[in-house]
């Protein structure tokens, strides 16, 4: 009888420990199906369809999301809840199958057709009810028109360095009086402060 009890102690022990290291892997990938398991021969195609199947595993099992190499654009944002939790030791990881190979975007692709305005100056027309605030065509982001005075290599509405020693040049304000008589419709202008 001691042997028997003994032996199921160690199946037991046996069967915690591969449970303690077990992971749920579920990929991602732009040529998945979201109808699909998410292994990795039945990728799913969106982050929230993979977190939705991270959200239902098993509480004391870890879950890796693996996203394959490519654009991932979010419809909506992304929303972490109690329902994301584990519990003990297990967690749930987001990651790229390789470095640097997946880009989880918070953007949407447009599919427009560009004309040419005047001046160089092309226009397209968008769905109602999207929201620009910037534009990248094949890789490079653009200034955008209701931004008249944006400067090279500075964030769209920024016309400072974010530096400690930074040193204010009024030549460089975008809100010089001087440069706003240059807009044509400053109704349609941006100001963004900072506190």
């Amino acid at each position: 009888m001691k042997k028997k009890i003994i032996l199921l102690l160690y199946m037991l022990i046996g069967v915690t420990m591969i449970h303690a290291h077990a992971q749920i892997k579920i990929y991602v990938s732009n040529k998945g199906n979201d109808n699909a398991t998410g292994d990795m021969n039945h990728p799913v195609a969106s982050f929230e369809r993979a977190q939705k199947i991270a959200q239902k595993s098993d509480p004391t099992v870890s879950v890796q999301v693996i996203f394959k190499n490519g654009m991932y654009y979010l419809p909506n944002t992304i929303h972490f809840t109690q329902k994301d939790s584990k519990i003990a030791k297990a967690t749930i990881t987001y990651c790229a199958e390789n470095e640097g190979g997946a880009v989880i975007s918070g953007g949407a692709q447009l599919k427009v057709n560009w004309t040419i305005y005047k001046n160089g100056i092309y226009v397209t027309d968008v769905l109602p009810g999207i929201k620009i605030d910037q534009l990248y065509i094949n890789g490079e982001r653009q200034a955008m028109a209701r931004y008249p005075n944006a400067q090279i290599g500075k964030n769209v509405f920024d016309s400072w360095d974010l530096s400690h020693n930074a040193i204010f040049d009024s030549l460089a304000d975008v809100l010089l009086p001087s440069r706003i008589a240059k807009w044509n419709h400053p109704e349609g202008g941006y100001i963004h402060a900072m506190h």
